[in-house]
């Protein structure tokens, strides 16, 4: 064989050599790939396509294992992040939940009221369509009323939309008349003890004054009992009381109390002519009794500071609770053009306003003529005005700081003060005396039965 020969097929034999070794190396390479194909090497969900990691939302990297940060919440108008979109609430979408959602027809409940975006509730309700009642924790009601979710229930003698008001006229079941009464004991010795209603001896004394005179008034009729006074030296003087019950539908009238005092009168001078069957040898001639007076708990049905504010009233022939607003009292507060009220604080007026007039004033004794004071006012009256109250105001500082000013301010205070008084005495002799128990703002006022 020739060298060239050689040569040629050793060049052949090598070629096939070199192709053999690259096609091990291809198939190996393509083993690898598959290899690497079949195993997802992305995490927190991310999918593989073949050359890269598709992360899902708040993932990122090569191979999605880094978690993206969010600080604040993206949605809008009350929309939840629950970290892959916004949660909407109704009436809203998009994105973000930045688009309203038009609606036909006002979604809102108990009488709320949508302005496009919300519900306007009326009070009391609560609640994305004011669906919900919202419970009150405060009562609103006045003087012990109750707050029934709508109204308020009152209790007895009070009105008004929250109780505020108190009655002007309280009904009363019951009145005492009351009779003082001066009689002389002649057969029991006086002491000094007697005067001390601490001491053994008054108890004693007083213990059998009471169950002797029930024995002689319990024919009278109401009878309740009897209160000592004073108790004097001269034999045994005993000033009391006869307490007489009288329930309101009762006849009360002068000659009905006339006729009542004639009665205790007479009964103790039948004790005393009957003898000494009480106990007691009572001295006829020494016998006193004075005019009756009715009197009745009205300070106990009003709040304590308006307890100076009602007395006890004779009207025609029954008994009231009369407060200073009530007209059947002769001391009634006169609201000129409006309305006397009571309330926690005491009377006050309310004043009207009519079709043609504005009334003021703290007894409403001053109007003001609607048509004729819209028709006046110009920019000339209104400078004037400024400037008249300018002037005012100067000359009340002017007054107060005076001494003299002052002085003189008390005086016609106290000149008012005395007319009032004497616009509000009355007297009538043929009157019933009465007075308010536990309370002595009105003790004293005589009242007409007429």
């Amino acid at each position: 064989m020739s060298c060239s020969r050689r040569q040629s097929e050793f060049m052949d034999l090598r070629e096939e050599a070199d192709m053999s070794k690259v096609s091990e190396r291809q198939k190996r390479g393509v083993q690898t790939e598959s290899i690497a194909r079949d195993k997802n090497p992305c995490k927190n969900g991310g999918i593989w396509d073949g050359d890269n990691c598709d992360c899902l939302d708040n993932y990122e990297g090569e191979f999605c294992e880094d978690t993206t940060e969010i600080d604040k919440n993206p949605c809008q108008n009350g929309g939840i992040w629950d970290g892959d979109a916004c949660n909407c609430l109704d009436n809203y979408e998009g994105e973000f939940c930045e688009d309203t959602i038009e609606i036909d027809k006002n979604p809102c409940q108990n009488g709320g009221s949508w302005d496009g975006d919300a519900c306007n509730c009326l009070d009391n309700y609560e609640g994305e369509f004011c669906e919900d009642t919202i419970e009150i924790d405060k009562n609103p009601c006045q003087n012990g009323g109750i707050w029934d979710g709508e109204d308020c229930d009152c209790l007895d003698n009070y009105e008004g939309e929250f109780c505020e008001f108190v009655e002007d006229t309280i009904e009363i079941e019951e009145v005492e008349a009351i009779v003082e009464v001066t009689l002389k004991i002649v057969n029991k010795v006086f002491s000094e003890e007697l005067t001390d209603d601490q001491s053994p001896e008054y108890h004693n004394f007083s213990q059998n004054f009471k169950e002797q005179m029930d024995t002689i008034y319990n024919k009278i009729p109401g009878y309740k009992g009897v209160k000592i006074l004073n108790i004097r030296s001269g034999s045994i003087i005993v000033d009391h009381e006869v307490i007489l019950a009288m329930n309101t539908s009762d006849t009360v009238s002068h000659n009905f109390l006339n006729k009542t005092v004639e009665e205790i009168k007479t009964t103790l001078k039948d004790t005393t002519s009957s003898g000494n069957n009480t106990g007691f040898e009572i001295d006829a001639s020494s016998v006193g009794v004075k005019e009756t007076v009715l009197t009745a708990d009205c300070a106990s049905k009003v709040p304590e500071k308006l307890k100076l504010y009602y007395t006890l009233v004779v009207i025609g022939k029954k008994t009231i609770c009369a407060s200073v607003c009530n007209s059947a009292r002769k001391d009634a507060m006169k609201c000129g053009n409006g309305m006397c009220g009571m309330k926690s604080n005491g009377p006050d007026c309310y004043c009207d306003v009519s079709q043609d007039y504005w009334y003021y004033g703290d007894y409403c004794n001053h109007m003001i003529h609607k048509k004729g004071f819209i028709a006046g006012l110009s920019v000339t009256l209104i400078v004037l005005l400024l400037g008249i109250l300018a002037l005012v105001i100067t000359n009340v500082k002017f007054w107060k700081r005076s001494p003299k000013r002052t002085k003189r301010n008390e005086q016609m205070k106290e000149i008012m003060e005395s007319w009032e008084e004497d616009d509000r005495e009355w007297q009538n002799p043929g009157a019933i005396i009465i007075k308010n128990r536990n309370t002595d703002t009105f003790d004293g006022n005589a009242i007409s039965c007429d």
